[in-house]
């Protein structure tokens, strides 16, 4: 038969899997600045909703995309591409795992201008569990990922004021090179 799974469908045979649940989809915006109170921007994978019976349970979905295209935000932006909860499951087959994390993609500019005005959660979603809290075998979710967009950058020179060497966290200055700014 066929059955709409999702970020990942549970094995079936007796006709009591769970379906796997929807990814976050895609939120791009182009702007020269975000304005507004507190803002949330959500592509959640959603949690598999159904509990399966004694077949497999389907995963959560996975977290979606956002697209950022600002120079800089007057308000919290709160964004969340978290991964969704995999199906419980009964009667000691597997549950379903969690959904990864999504990715969030911002312009530099914003990211150096309005850093303390952005949240962001890319977590991975929970793996289900059989009863009483054993999750045989499935896993959670791996982590999203933040990272710059770099294709309308204008020319940067990096400035690195430390001794650096391979698995190091630095903080780096990026100047302009056509400001010097």
């Amino acid at each position: 038969p066929s059955h709409d799974r999702g970020g990942g469908g549970g094995h079936q045979n007796n006709n009591v899997a769970s379906v796997g649940a929807s990814g976050g989809g895609i939120v791009m915006i182009n702007a020269h600045t975000i304005c507004g109170d507190s803002l949330s921007i959500s592509a959640r994978g959603n949690n598999a909703a159904l509990r399966a019976g004694n077949d497999g349970g389907g995963a959560g979905g996975a977290g979606g995309s956002v697209r950022i295209d600002a120079c800089s935000s007057a308000s919290v932006v709160n964004l969340d591409v978290s991964g969704g909860t995999g199906s419980m499951c009964d009667g000691g087959h597997g549950p379903g795992g969690g959904g990864g994390g999504g990715r969030v993609m911002l312009h530099p500019a914003l990211l150096q201008n309005s850093a303390p005005n952005l949240t962001f959660a890319v977590l991975g979603g929970k793996a289900g569990t059989v009863a009483p809290a054993n999750t045989n075998g499935a896993e959670d979710g791996t982590e999203g990922l933040v990272t710059a967009l770099c294709r309308s950058v204008e020319p940067h020179y990096v400035s690195i004021k430390q001794r650096a060497q391979v698995g190091d966290t630095i903080m780096l200055t990026l100047h302009s090179i056509v400001t010097g700014k």
